[in-house]
């Protein structure tokens, strides 16, 4: 369409409306939401901006170059940031499966296998490490962890997701938003694919498609007036350009949400207080043996529905796992203490990296002008003079009898280098990163004073360590419930040993004699630590 009418409130004639009380409720969560945190985002997007070198506002830029003084960036934040992601990545965190009862150690070590297995499949410590970086950067990362349909591929996945598609409840203010409402996740799809998913819904979302350049994720930010305003429309214009030819995209979000329902609970055993899920090898078992009962109660279940910008529901069921929680894990950063809102080291590092930017950006320029006192009509052309007077090999020529003195600026570009120099050290003390820790010389003299400063860089980022260990708990907990719902084949998989010899074993081998199911991964259940 020409004019896809984004903002409208109803389609045209003719076209599906699906005006109801859930798809009302979603789209008030959803843009309260967005309205509560486009105020962090913006600065989430900036302590990007930052970390990338993007450290200057275009109209300080412009400013800046209109009087000749070079905008530089001695980018002393992102050494900070790296030493963080370089620490993760040579020291990343192992696990294991434990049984719950003492007949199942083989099964729980069957499992353990597995999960590396699927680990190796997923690259998941890649994965994990980029939440990781998006987490110490601008304060929050994601990991996605579920089912795919594709038989092709292995079943169970596991992800990265941006925090620029994720938007959770803002009332939240547990690290595992346990007690979360919602959780949305928006993005945007091309046009055919969105049409295979949804064919009973083309003509909609027809309606509501658009170019790339104007339906890219830029745009949630845009409509609220976000990062954009730091830089101009160059973000903007360069999509402009990258996207010059037509790309029909459409916005889809995909809502999760809990919502109270009347469910039947088990007591008892090993499962005790979870729903009762009839397809579930463990619930039966359970209630087969007599290990446990059922009791009526409700709880807060979790659903997830589909929908579009303009309000129209593509779809909303139950959600498909057992472990009745949301898909997406947070890695944390930081939480601000008045909202919850996240923010990483960038965020408290910004004012001495800008400072210490503007410092040697007016060193040089003291540096490299001079200050001329000058009687008039000492030199026959000024013109001439000012640009030979610009030069480092300058030579003058002045009417006899005439004085021109020459004031350098020494003086206040060592004070600006000096007090640039104490932004550097400020940023380190703030961000914990010492010099020690980056290798660099400090007033440290004995290998005990190094090990003890480099101590106290590592205390100080612990809080990050300690956020993606508790990510990694969460994520594992969800595989695991996972590969105890859904791996109920047959299934051959490689292990490395500890010889780093490849090794095999086989899952829900069905015995060709009694029928009976050995190694069966869905029969118990496990703990992940």
């Amino acid at each position: 369409p020409a004019d896809p009418p984004l903002n409208a409130e109803t389609p045209p004639s003719g076209l599906p409306g699906s005006e109801t009380p859930r798809i009302n409720q979603l789209v008030s969560w959803w843009k309260n939401a967005r309205d509560y945190q486009s105020a962090n985002r913006e600065q989430m997007a900036i302590d990007e901006d930052f970390i990338d070198g993007d450290q200057w506002t275009a109209d300080d830029r412009q400013t800046m170059e209109a009087r000749g003084q070079m905008p530089l960036v001695f980018n002393e934040i992102r050494v900070a940031v790296q030493w963080v992601l370089g620490t993760e990545r040579r020291t990343r965190i192992d696990w294991k499966i434990i049984p719950r009862e003492a007949g199942d150690v083989g099964g729980a070590q069957i499992k353990t296998q597995l999960l590396k297995y699927l680990s190796d499949v997923n690259r998941m410590p890649f994965e994990r490490s980029q939440a990781f970086a998006e987490a110490a950067q601008s304060g929050l990362g994601w990991l996605e962890c579920g089912i795919r349909q594709d038989s092709s591929d292995e079943p169970l996945f596991i992800q990265a997701e941006s925090w620029r598609n994720i938007w959770f409840d803002p009332m939240s203010r547990k690290l595992d938003l346990s007690d979360a409402r919602y959780l949305f996740r928006s993005k945007v799809v091309d046009l055919d694919i969105a049409c295979a998913m949804f064919p009973a819904h083309s003509e909609r979302l027809l309606w509501e498609s658009d170019h790339f350049n104007r339906l890219s994720w830029l745009n949630e930010d845009i409509e609220l007036g976000g990062e954009t305003r730091r830089n101009g429309d160059m973000r903007h214009q360069f999509l402009q350009d990258v996207y010059d030819t037509p790309r029909q995209v459409v916005r889809l979000i995909e809502g999760w949400y809990r919502t109270p329902e009347s469910v039947q609970v088990l007591r008892g055993g090993s499962v005790n207080g979870q729903i009762l899920d009839p397809t579930s090898r463990p619930h039966l078992t359970a209630l087969d043996q007599g290990v446990a009962s059922i009791y009526d109660a409700v709880r807060m279940v979790v659903r997830v529905g589909i929908f579009t910008m303009g309000g129209y529901l593509l779809t909303d069921q139950p959600t498909p796992y057992r472990h009745n929680k949301f898909p997406f894990i947070p890695v944390w950063g930081y939480r601000k203490g008045r909202d919850n809102q996240p923010y990483g080291l960038a965020r408290l590092t910004r004012d001495p990296q800008m400072d210490l930017n503007k410092r040697r950006s007016k060193a040089l320029f003291a540096l490299s002008t001079n200050k001329v006192i000058i009687e008039k009509d000492a030199v026959e052309d000024p013109e001439l003079f000012e640009a030979e007077a610009a030069r480092p090999d300058q030579i003058i020529w002045k009417k006899r009898g005439a004085e021109i003195q020459f004031l350098n600026n020494l003086q206040l570009a060592d004070a600006h280098v000096q007090m640039g120099l104490q932004d550097g050290q400020f940023i380190r003390e703030i961000s914990g990163i010492t010099a020690e820790n980056l290798g660099l010389d400090s007033n440290a003299q004995s290998g005990k004073a190094i090990l003890a400063k480099q101590q106290q860089g590592s205390v100080a980022t612990a809080t990050l360590f300690d956020n993606l260990r508790f990510a990694t708990q969460l994520s594992g907990e969800l595989m695991l419930s996972l590969v105890e719902q859904f791996y109920d084949a047959p299934k051959v998989i490689r292990v490395i040993g500890e010889k780093q010899q490849a090794e095999f074993a086989t899952i829900n081998q069905v015995h060709p004699q009694t029928g009976e199911i050995l190694n069966d991964i869905t029969a118990r259940q496990a703990d992940f630590m």
